[in-house]
């Protein structure tokens, strides 16, 4: 059949693109966290390469899917137990009814409720599951996983080597497991106007403007970074802004009787969960990550984004891999003396000279952390599971 040149041309596009597949994406909830921030992204991106994309939050929480591409279906099952009956033949109906290819498990719990899906065969469709969890602080592997739901997996992805090491130990067959390290779309974030942090919550025009994300609980370890702040021996005025939901009453209130005991009320604010993060991080003059145990953290790949100098933690993936690289500065986890005296060493520093430390940051991040740069890991991942599972 003869075609004209622009219909021939059109032909020729359709037949040279990759087949599109339909992933989705399977979370417990969708509030603002880094796990859930990484789902996004993924989603986001697979959409934008063509794919057809959907995500089904298990539970009720969806703060997050307002950031998702509109093409994006999001499906909300409303479970209130780890094993719900209901919820999961509701779940089967949309996988088969949307010709879901690949269910792509965003937490450990949400692997127990798909592998249930699988053991009761109400559908078939392969599971990657996505491990986000920091394991400084337990890396036990749960009985349920090691004698059920891991045979259910069939790909799993650490964010850093130490997940990889943890899914061997589990059983899982090593020709069965990646890692890829978390990353973001660091495009939107230079464009984000920065908030004018002085001004904002009327601080004094002297002080230096630091930043702590991270939600208040045990693992992030606030109570340390109260310590290192009452240690610190620097003279420079500044201001602490805390940024996090504060869910774990119990945590969070040690930490505000903390702030009282050790006189930081006019040092430290607690501002509680933001939706102007990016905003506060372009204003601030440095960032704080104190944390004990973390994945990631998505937040240090942020503030290197926003050239921000900072004292954090050695913990999580990234974080080891930024050390390598040479950007200072970290110290060992629950150790508030070396995090006090690396603070003060920032603190000394010149507003030039921060901002050359800064720079340097955002140089990494941007080489080693766009989200553009995982991808093509991403997909491959999906077609060899796919391939695997014909």
């Amino acid at each position: 059949m003869a075609c004209n040149y622009g219909t021939c041309i059109a032909i020729f596009i359709s037949l040279m693109k990759p087949g599109t597949m339909h992933i989705m994406h399977v979370i417990d909830g969708l509030p603002f966290g880094g796990a859930e921030r990484m789902l996004v992204e993924i989603a986001n991106q697979t959409a934008a390469s063509g794919h057809k994309v959907s995500v089904c939050v298990t539970r009720s929480d969806t703060e997050m899917a307002s950031i998702l591409r509109n093409d994006i279906d999001v499906w909300v099952l409303n479970r209130n137990r780890r094993f719900d009956w209901a919820s999961l033949i509701k779940f089967s109906q949309i996988v088969k009814n949307q010709k879901v290819k690949i269910l792509h498990a965003h937490s450990r719990s949400t692997l127990a409720f798909l592998a249930l899906g699988k053991t009761l065969q109400v559908y078939r469709t392969p599971i990657i599951m996505h491990d986000h969890f920091g394991i400084e602080l337990n890396n036990s592997v749960p009985i349920w996983f090691r004698f059920w739901a891991k045979y259910w997996v069939d790909h799993y992805v650490g964010v850093y080597e130490k997940l990889a090491t943890w899914g061997e130990d589990a059983g899982i067959n090593p020709q069965k497991i990646s890692v890829i390290d978390n990353a973001l779309d660091l495009t939107k974030l230079i464009d984000v106007e920065p908030l004018n942090i002085k001004n904002y919550f009327g601080l004094p025009a002297d002080s230096l403007i630091g930043i702590v994300v991270g939600n208040l609980r045990q693992e992030k370890g606030i109570d340390n970074l109260l310590q290192a702040i009452s240690l610190s021996a620097s003279e420079k005025p500044m201001r602490i802004l805390v940024v996090g939901n504060q869910n774990d009453k119990v945590y969070a209130e040690k930490c505000f009787s903390q702030q009282t005991s050790l006189g930081l009320h006019e040092i430290v604010l607690f501002l509680g969960e933001r939706q102007d993060v990016p905003r506060l991080l372009g204003g601030a003059d440095f960032a704080l990550l104190p944390s004990r145990s973390e994945s990631g953290p998505l937040v240090l790949i942020e503030c290197m984004a926003f050239a921000l100098p900072f004292v954090a933690t050695q913990v999580g993936g990234i974080s080891h891999k930024v050390a390598e690289m040479g950007v200072p500065e970290f110290v060992e986890p629950d150790n508030p003396v070396a995090f006090a005296a690396a603070m003060d060493r920032l603190l000394s520093l010149s507003g030039s000279e921060r901002q050359k430390r800064g720079k340097i940051g955002q140089k990494i991040a941007i080489e080693h952390f766009d989200i553009s740069q995982q991808m093509r890991r991403w997909v491959k991942i999906y077609d060899a599971v796919l391939e695997n599972t014909k």
